[in-house]
């Protein structure tokens, strides 16, 4: 009996960046994200923007910033974009090259009747 095996597009960051809308992909696989987050989404991420940056100046670590969604580049072929990233060192360029010291990632589903 014979086999098949699907064979999907493989994209690199080079593409990634060309493409409109709000996209990640994940080891060369385009993966369409949500439109923009919804206003309870919103409202937590801002919350915990806010905690994040209220202890890291409580301890007051200088080096340590808060960032909402911004590429990190994992390698050429996975780039993501978590909803929170506490990151001390400094970000060269325009996307993050180096794993943060945090990433929060809010998959949660809101459903309605």
């Amino acid at each position: 009996m014979g086999s098949f095996r699907q064979i999907l597009p493989n994209y690199s960051y080079l593409e990634y960046e060309q493409w409109e809308g709000r996209w990640e992909i994940i080891r060369g696989i385009a993966i369409s994200m949500s439109p923009m987050p919804s206003p309870k989404h919103q409202r937590v991420s801002a919350a915990l923007s806010e905690l994040f940056r209220k202890e890291l100046r409580k301890i007051n670590c200088q080096n340590c910033k808060v960032y909402q969604p911004i590429d990190y580049k994992v390698d050429d072929t996975t780039v993501i974009q978590p909803d929170l990233l506490v990151v001390c060192k400094p970000i060269e360029g325009h996307y993050l090259t180096f794993a943060p010291e945090l990433v929060v990632r809010n998959t949660f589903t809101i459903y309605s009747t």
